[in-house]
């Protein structure tokens, strides 16, 4: 089963940080 990643930020969801944090997290376990 995979993991569950909470994240509480002010990036708003329209910023290209959004998908870099997802991109980090995704690469540091893929299954999640």
């Amino acid at each position: 089963m995979g993991a569950i990643i909470t994240l509480t930020t002010d990036f708003g969801l329209t910023d290209a940080y959004v998908v870099a944090m997802k991109g980090v997290m995704l690469g540091i376990n893929p299954e999640a």
